[in-house]
């Protein structure tokens, strides 16, 4: 996340060719073709006219989505489209900041209207997910009556997913059969954490029921997009000392010089209480903006659009980084998300993922069980296992440049380390209940019909497999 020019703020969503490769929002397989056109059909009469809705409810929040609609493509997945052609450089979506959900990290209160719906403690115990989650279900009328203060969201909440197919649902059987053990525990503490924070929510709000917080704190995890916090640049202020300053040195209240050095002063005064306060504070703020949180992703570098806060407009936009035909889908990009983030929190896999890990827990132990099958002598495993405690991660692309530094001078020499690894690559490829092969057969074997959790499953075993072939063919060379 990164600060793009004054008042200018980039954000990350808090987010290529395969079939079968994600999910419909309501759960079946279907192909997310992000590196190819794929045409656009008819939406169904019960979505079509939830749309209609929404659009006339965007209408009236000044949400400027004219280039866009919501449209089924014949890879069985709903996005966005371009409902006329787009040049890159364009504003494809402006959603003010009053039309989204959001909430500040760190911030140890609910918002007033949330006083009494669960205490200030649950609240600040509560990560930015779970405080996004309270907020959505309080705009869906869960946990109160909805004739204190309907909401006026409610158009957008038609549109939301009624499920999502993550690990977090599936049997432990089931999730044991990804075969990838660090996904595994991470979706053992996933349940392990939201079970003791729906406790301490429904301790506070009996009426709020398991089914409801777990589908809240999903789209929040999938939906939203965070960024550094700023606050709205005043413009009646800024141009209310441009007037003064005016009609002062008009008057000859002020001489040209003290009123340039009175403006001067004054406006670092405001942008600096707008843009960089809350950056010496390091605040951060979640963000679920309506129209964006439609959007698909696309991982390939330059395939997706990016999102931007507009200080001065205080609006979210997001930008096109390259031309759309009409009926061509757009993307935005989640971020850098490995196979591992999307299938937990998004519900997909993305082939060929450029961001995608390999994680290795305790890699010492593994190279010196290596070193000592190859007969070669490493030096300073243990103290490299003290000082690096943290999993090491294989990308596509091989191990971080440190770390391979690292294991040259431990192994003697270049060669010897890359025999070290190839081996090490190889013990954990063969590890596995099924070959690589044989998953690729499976999944190639799959109908439109088939199971979206098997899919989902196989496809990550694809991945995560063809991740350790490819760098075992590299430190073969």
């Amino acid at each position: 996340v990164a600060t793009c020019a004054a008042g200018v703020t980039c954000f990350a969503p808090a987010f290529p060719c395969a079939s079968n490769s994600g999910l419909r929002l309501r759960g079946a397989p279907q192909a997310r073709a992000a590196c190819s056109v794929a045409p656009s059909m008819g939406l169904d009469a019960e979505i079509e006219g939830k749309w209609s809705k929404f659009s006339e409810w965007t209408a009236t929040q000044n949400i400027q989505n004219e280039k866009l609609g919501l449209a089924e493509f014949d890879t069985g997945l709903r996005g966005v489209k371009a409902v006329s052609p787009i040049s890159s450089g364009d504003v494809l979506l402006s959603v003010p900041v009053g039309a989204v959900l959001r909430v500040v990290g760190g911030n140890s209160r609910p918002p007033s209207k949330l006083q009494g719906y669960v205490s200030d403690e649950t609240w600040c115990d509560a990560q930015w997910w779970g405080q996004l989650a309270l907020l959505l279900l309080w705009e869906k009328g869960v946990g109160r009556a909805k004739s204190i203060q309907p909401s006026s969201m409610a158009s957008w909440i038609e549109m939301l997913p009624e499920d999502m197919n993550t690990p977090l649902h599936w049997t432990e059987a089931q999730v044991e059969e990804l075969q990838y053990q660090p996904l595994v525990t991470k979706c053992i503490r996933q349940r392990t954490a939201w079970k003791v924070l729906f406790k301490q929510v429904q301790k506070d709000n009996a009426q709020i029921c398991q089914d409801d917080f777990y589908l809240a704190c999903e789209m929040a995890r999938s939906r939203a997009f965070s960024g550094p916090f700023v606050n709205r640049l005043p413009k009646d202020q800024i141009f209310l000392t441009g007037l003064l300053v005016a009609v002062s040195t008009q008057l000859n209240i002020l001489d040209a010089t003290k009123a340039a050095i009175g403006t001067a002063l004054v406006l670092l005064w405001v942008v600096g209480n707008a843009l960089v306060v809350p950056r010496i504070f390091g605040l951060t703020h979640y963000v679920m903006a309506p129209m964006i949180d439609m959007v698909n992703h696309n991982g390939m570098p330059g395939g997706a659009a990016g999102v931007t806060y507009q200080a001065l407009q205080a609006t979210f936009e997001v930008l096109s980084t390259k031309p759309y035909s009409k009926g061509d889908q757009v993307f935005i990009s989640y971020g850098e998300r490995s196979n591992d983030q999307l299938l937990q929190y998004y519900g997909f896999v993305e082939a060929d993922n450029a961001n995608d890990v390999y994680e290795f827990e305790n890699i010492a132990r593994r190279l010196a069980d290596a070193c000592s099958k190859l007969s070669i002598t490493a030096v300073g495993l243990d103290g490299y296992a003290s000082s690096n405690p943290a999993p090491t991660l294989l990308a596509p692309t091989g191990f971080d440049p440190t770390f391979m530094s690292d294991m040259d001078k431990m192994c003697g020499g270049e060669a010897q380390a890359r025999k070290v690894l190839s081996s090490l690559l190889q013990e954990e490829l063969g590890k596995y209940a099924t070959s690589l092969e044989a998953d690729e057969r499976a999944f190639e074997a799959l109908s439109k019909s088939s199971d979206a959790r098997t899919a989902l499953t196989l496809m990550l075993r694809v991945e995560k497999k063809r991740l350790l072939a490819k760098n075992i063919a590299t430190l073969s060379r």
